[in-house]
């Protein structure tokens, strides 16, 4: 064979394996695309074995907002309910618009987004409704002191003066800009300038009308509850015959879901749970609406002392609100078993071992409680501990101690698990309360794991509830 036939074939063989490389690169690349086409919602099905569900919702005066250091409002309180009955953890995520949680639910960050969407708010290509569990009705706010429009005896809206064309705000956003034909023609009698808003709506608006950028606008009952408070400038005028039923939203591919939450609903909204729930809601929000502006909202009176101590030593000042809390409820006089006193709820020995011998004062108990975390967050970090997880075991430590930790995370690595990763540290724990395991593992005796991981999911709640509605700073 001559040299040029050799080459001839040399080359032949690479372009083979060059388009057999393509080839495998395209059908693997396909096999990633079916993959992530697989994963890119999780059933009921899936989400009850997880255990959790990924919840959206908004931060406002009436669906999720802190009441006495605790998370309250009807959406989240139907939402963790709902979670509950079918024996899941509910997480949250806090959305500005209706655009963006719902761009949130098609990328599979969130399962369900538990805000009232009216039946004219269902997009037949990306979102399937749940049932309705309440209704809702329009109206238009304006301002008091030059208002456009009053209603007549036979309650339809006239113009305060009548060749005058009036500024009407409505929200740019494809899922909260509907409005229906009912309201349309209870507004025709009035000439109006409609105008869009862009970016992240009514915070806005209601900020256009109190300067007088703006005439009107019109919202929902609902957003008049969640943005009027202390807005003594603007008046509302309720629209008659404009109801429309309330629902949750999911993906549309996820029958599942929908109807699982379809069923509890059905009962929920039936029984008297419902209706007290309702009530204690009304309650909590009236009393919230006293103050100015709920993205200001304080965690607690403590919450300087907080501030200062925790960014001395470097910490997130919500997680040491978050122990607080389920410490001593921010009780400065709040007594535990085996002598533990204060805030912090700090143990003498403990607090002597710090430096710390005199408790008596608020600011050296939360003093005291941040540099145990301090010290806490220094051990577990040069343990090999990851950012995400170090919180979960700075609080499990804090309530039973570094070295029943320590422990768990042994055990776990005897399971043959990674004893770094918070949710394997955790089953050891529980298990650790198991003679035989105990023994079969060579761990030490730890009786109360499952009090620590209730403690510790308690706490990681509450702070994650402090990171979606208060600034750090």
């Amino acid at each position: 064979m001559t040299l040029k036939k050799r080459y001839k074939i040399g080359i032949a063989i690479i372009v083979v394996l060059l388009i057999s490389a393509v080839l495998c690169f395209i059908a693997g690349t396909r096999n990633v695309r079916k993959h992530r086409a697989k994963v890119s919602y999780y059933s009921f099905e899936q989400l009850k074995s997880r255990g959790a569900v990924r919840i959206g919702i908004f931060h406002n005066y009436t669906d999720y907002y802190l009441y006495h250091g605790k998370a309250a409002g009807i959406q989240y309180n139907m939402s963790k309910k709902m979670a509950e009955h079918y024996h899941m953890k509910a997480y949250y995520t806090v959305y500005e618009s209706y655009m963006d949680a719902c761009i949130a639910l098609m990328q599979n960050k969130v399962d369900v987004l538990a805000m009232p969407f009216d039946s004219s708010m269902a997009d037949n290509t990306m979102l399937t409704l749940t049932m309705p569990y309440t209704s809702i009705s329009k109206v238009l706010v304006q301002r008091k002191l030059s208002p456009c429009v009053a209603v007549n005896e036979q309650n339809e809206l006239e113009p305060i003066v009548g060749d005058s064309v009036y500024k009407m705000l409505i929200v740019k956003d494809m899922y909260s800009n509907h409005i229906s034909y009912k309201v349309l023609q209870y507004l025709h009698p009035v000439v109006w300038h409609w105008v869009a808003v862009n970016d992240a709506g009514y915070t806005r608006m209601f900020g256009m009308l109190d300067s007088g950028a703006a005439d009107a606008m019109i919202c929902n009952t609902y957003i008049v509850d969640a943005y009027m408070p202390q807005r003594n400038k603007l008046d509302t005028v309720h629209l008659a015959e404009t109801a429309t039923k309330v629902c949750w939203a999911v993906r549309k591919e996820n029958v599942t879901l929908c109807d699982s939450i379809n069923m509890w609903l059905e009962q929920y909204t039936c029984s008297s749970a419902y209706k007290n729930l309702c009530k204690k809601n009304r309650y909590q929000t009236g009393m919230v609406k006293q103050r100015k502006n709920v993205r200001q909202t304080n965690i607690s009176w403590a919450d300087n002392l907080f501030k200062y101590y925790a960014r001395h030593y470097d910490l997130d000042w919500r997680f040491i609100a978050a122990l607080a809390y389920k410490e001593s409820h921010f009780n400065p006089e709040a007594e535990g078993a085996g002598g533990a006193a204060g805030i912090m709820q700090m143990m003498p020995v403990t607090a002597q071992h710090l430096g710390h011998d005199d408790l008596n004062s608020v600011e050296s108990q939360v003093n005291a409680g941040c540099k145990l975390v301090s010290r806490l967050v220094k051990r577990f970090k040069e343990a090999g501990v990851n950012d995400d997880d170090l919180y979960f075991f700075v609080a499990a430590a804090y309530n039973a101690g570094h070295k029943s930790i320590e422990n768990a995370m042994q055990m776990a690595s005897a399971m043959k698990m990674n004893q770094y990763e918070w949710k394997n540290v955790e089953k050891a724990m529980i298990k650790m309360s198991d003679a035989k395991l105990v023994k079969k593992y060579g761990a030490h005796p730890f009786y109360k794991g499952k009090f620590t991981a209730h403690y510790t999911h308690d706490v990681m709640l509450l702070y994650m509830h402090y990171v979606n509605m208060i600034d750090k700073e």
